[in-house]
């Protein structure tokens, strides 16, 4: 439960209740230094605050795993504590097996462990975290479609039971409803329609739990490039498809009661042509969608089921679109990363934070993390991250090759979710000392130099910027010194 005002006080995550006088502040026992009044503070675990901290995103070395020298595809994801990454790895198309790796996380330095092979043959891989459920989910297709759970210690790795001979002959993107034991994927059906699986995992076990095909996209789907997201909020699920026969990438919404599927209003809508895969990703805390296609993105707002595309973001670079591009919002609500490569010789990692009212994405950092391949050195890349709602730290993870290793580029990015602000210090304190904060709808008189009329940011060190590429929005400049706080508003 996130940290939430009462009339009274402040109700923290382990549902007990500050209270405080009336017309009095709220008052915090300090977890560190907090230098000065006008600084925001967040709480932690313990109750205690501390300024909001954070720096700009850096990439850090290569982590190298043993795997084969040269890959055909890779993909993979982090755990919800950002603890334990596994990826798959698949040499060539048809003559070697795909591989798992397990790898242990500590600051930016992954270690692995040995290889677990799952079968030959296979042209497309999907991995996902259940949180609810502490399993990855892996998807692939070697001639058919195939699904797993899949558990690490350390790591080590269990295959759970694989299902096979349901009705997709692929299943490319995959989706969890986090909070429960339901995963979703996109595939195509025996007669090549687009379709939307819902799965349920029990232990080890994953069963198909309902299916729908999309009928009136025309049954002409490309079988990889399929890929889906999930809005918790509000129960829908977006999938992505490419129709070889139009030669155009669309959406698709859909609702899930936990019994079926439901058609939403926005169907076979187009996105794109030319493409050949359009990733999809879902951020929580600005409830969009944001799609990746060609270097290319866009924000994806709704209203019940009706989508609305904002205008497509050229990234400025000509992706090579054959190898997936990969996007993925930090469930710490507040950066978007985009990784591709371009015309197969370099890897290009991308940050942005989101305008949803605007549908704008603004870019804050960039990185080359590898460059200087030819097209027989580059394989597919991906970035996840962990889906701790409460990190202040959240580590991407670029995978990407060179001519002799696959390789790692970590990439740790500034802020925590917006829902442990509690407001802006009153007073400076020192660690163990006891501030007063300013919350929701107040106003802070402690700033200097405000443009009235502005929205104003958090910056690195806890002091407020009117740069959007910070990321989490505070208040409103009344005049040079006063900030009504708004946070999201």
């Amino acid at each position: 439960m996130a940290t939430s005002l009462v009339s009274t006080g402040v109700q923290f995550p382990d549902a007990t209740i500050q209270t405080t006088a009336a017309g009095a502040l709220p008052t915090f026992t300090a977890s560190g230094s907090i230098p000065s009044a006008g600084l925001v503070v967040g709480i932690n675990s313990d109750g205690t605050v501390s300024t909001i901290t954070g720096s700009a995103a850096t990439l850090a070395a290569g982590t190298y795993y043993p795997g084969p020298g040269i890959a055909y595809q890779a993909t993979g994801a982090v755990n919800d504590t950002g603890s334990t990454i596994l990826i798959f790895q698949q040499t060539t198309q048809s003559g070697s097996p795909g591989v798992l790796y397990a790898g242990t996380i500590s600051g930016t330095v992954i270690t692995f462990g040995s290889q677990v092979n799952i079968a030959n043959g296979i042209d497309s891989a999907s991995i996902m975290y259940c949180p609810a459920q502490s399993r990855f989910v892996l998807s692939y297709r070697a001639g058919s479609g195939a699904i797993l759970t899949v558990s690490v210690s350390g790591t080590t790795i269990t295959l759970g039971t694989t299902l096979t001979g349901y009705a997709g002959n692929c299943l490319t993107g995959l989706a969890s409803d986090c909070s429960g034991s339901t995963v979703f994927g996109t595939g195509k059906d025996s007669s090549g329609y687009p379709t939307l699986y819902a799965f349920t995992i029990s232990g080890s076990t994953i069963t198909v739990a309902n299916s729908l095909s999309l009928t009136a996209a025309g049954n002409n789907i490309q079988g990889a490039a399929g890929r889906c997201a999930y809005a918790a909020v509000s129960g829908l699920v977006c999938g992505t498809y490419q129709n070889s026969s139009t030669g155009f990438v669309f959406f698709s919404f859909a609702t899930y009661s936990g019994s079926a599927f439901t058609l939403g209003t926005s169907n076979n809508v187009s996105i794109a042509s030319g493409a050949a895969f359009c990733t999809v990703t879902y951020s929580a805390t600005k409830d969009c969608f944001i799609l990746n296609y060609q270097a290319i993105l866009r924000v994806l707002t709704y209203a019940g089921t009706t989508g609305t595309l904002g205008t497509a973001l050229s990234t400025g670079y000509s992706a090579a679109d054959y190898y997936a591009p990969s996007a993925q919002y930090n469930n710490c609500g507040d950066r978007l990363c985009a990784a591709f490569m371009t015309g197969s010789t370099q890897v290009i990692f991308l940050i942005y934070v989101i305008d949803t009212t605007a549908r704008t994405l603004t870019l804050e950092s960039s990185f080359t993390p590898y460059s200087g391949a030819s097209g027989s050195q580059m394989g597919a890349v991906f970035c996840s991250v962990s889906s701790n709602k409460s990190q202040l730290i959240a580590n991407t993870y670029v995978q990407f090759r060179d001519a002799n290793n696959n390789g790692f580029g970590t990439v740790t990015v500034a802020f925590s979710t917006r829902s442990n602000i509690v407001g802006i210090a009153q007073n400076s304190a020192s660690s163990g000392g006891s501030v007063s904060v300013k919350t929701l709808g107040e106003i802070d008189a402690n700033q200097s130099g405000l443009t009235i009329g502005s929205d104003y940011y958090i910056g690195l060190t806890g002091t407020v910027s009117t740069a959007v590429s910070t990321g989490a929005k505070l208040g409103k400049a009344l005049s040079a010194t006063r900030l009504l706080i708004t946070q999201n508003a």
